[in-house]
């Protein structure tokens, strides 16, 4: 399976109506003015990461709600993502969606997470997996639903590697 589109709303500078949709190949340049979302991008492939490995709040918490939500709490109340994954081998296709919502100061908690697979058109599989937890309900999903194990292993297997400092602190 392959990560083709990323669509995302309400997460740094994606706003919080339209959002934006990227479509992945097999490899993806990012190209863009500053302050465009290159690294806005990026940074929601660490967030993906956070999620799989049920450390969500650690990554909240290291980074502060109001520095993950479009224009902070007051203006956005909600992250949501749509990931789609395909297979050109047995046209198998994988959406994974889910909605992190502020719950209290200083938090998000995944108020929907969803899954669905299909297969030449045939859905084979479609579930909820956590509704208003603190954590992503994919591990006890794949006990449930075996086939959700490559979609798990992919999420903790997210790596961001940057070679660069552009962080806010970053030298001249």
């Amino acid at each position: 399976m392959k990560l083709n589109e990323v669509h995302i709303k309400g997460f740094k500078s994606f706003d919080n109506e339209a959002g934006v949709s990227v479509p992945l190949g097999p490899v993806t340049v990012l190209l863009g003015a500053n302050g465009s979302g290159k690294s806005n991008l990026v940074s929601f492939f660490k967030l993906l990461n956070a999620l799989g490995k049920g450390k969500l709040q650690s990554y909240l918490g290291y980074r502060g709600v109001n520095r993950v939500l479009y224009y902070g709490q007051k203006t956005t109340s909600a992250v949501s993502f749509r990931l789609g994954f395909s297979s050109d081998a047995d046209d198998t296709g994988l959406f994974y969606a889910a909605t992190l919502s502020r719950a209290r100061e200083n938090r998000l908690q995944v108020s929907t997470e969803d899954v669905s697979l299909r297969r030449g058109g045939e859905r084979l599989l479609s579930a909820g997996l956590a509704r208003d937890a603190d954590e992503s309900g994919l591990q006890e999903g794949v006990r449930e639903h075996p086939e959700l194990a490559e979609l798990a292993g992919y999420l903790k297997g997210v790596h961001v590697y940057q070679f660069h400092d552009t962080s806010d602190t970053a030298r001249i």
